[in-house]
């Protein structure tokens, strides 16, 4: 049970919580997700725009605690301002960063993950702000290595870190870079020959 009284009480958390508006409130809309999903087709495929949760209140597709107009739950906040459509690309963005992240940036996202589930996390400034420099960080990451990779540098998924280009010199070729009589065996550059394969 995920938000029964025996998982609290469980945890050693029975001070009442089961019985606070708070918990009350948010179980009442995790139960109206059916009411969500009787919007008209646009709605439901592609949300109601920012005023939409308010809408879902005031229509009574929604219910939780009288007088509570916020529905403390990000995932059914998207579902309901960006349908089914937005919901999925949150999730896409979520599974993406779990997938590519590093270990810091994974645990990052799994807070947001838990604290979506309790909270309209993106509604608040800081915490949005957060979640798209985290998931840009990653991306910009991803193609920063694409780049990089097909200027000469290697990516080492192993060791999670960019490998230097390699330099290739051909010894039968000297170098002249600032002046004249100036080798690769000079100026320290191991040389290597490329096969003919490459």
């Amino acid at each position: 049970m995920i938000y029964g009284k025996d998982s609290f009480e469980s945890l050693g958390i029975n001070e009442g919580i089961t019985e606070s508006n708070s918990y009350l409130h948010r179980l009442g809309v995790l139960r109206s997700i059916s009411g969500l999903l009787n919007r008209s087709l646009w709605e439901v495929f592609f949300g109601g725009g920012d005023s939409a949760p308010l809408r879902a209140f005031r229509d009574g597709l929604v219910s939780g605690v009288a007088g509570i107009q916020n529905l403390d739950n990000q995932y059914l906040r998207t579902l309901t301002v960006g349908g089914i459509f937005g919901t999925s690309l949150l999730i896409c963005v979520i599974f993406y960063a779990l997938k590519r992240g590093s270990l810091f940036e994974r645990s990052l996202m799994v807070y947001f993950c838990i604290t979506f589930v309790t909270y309209e996390a993106l509604t608040w400034n800081s915490l949005l702000y957060l979640f798209i420099l985290l998931t840009a960080g990653i991306r910009n990451r991803d193609v920063g290595r694409g780049l990089l990779k097909d200027k000469g540098s290697e990516y080492s998924e192993s060791k999670n870190e960019l490998l230097p280009p390699q330099i290739y010199v051909d010894p039968s070729v000297s170098l002249e870079l600032e002046g004249p009589g100036l080798t690769s065996s000079e100026l320290g550059i191991q040389s290597s020959r490329r096969s003919a394969l490459d």
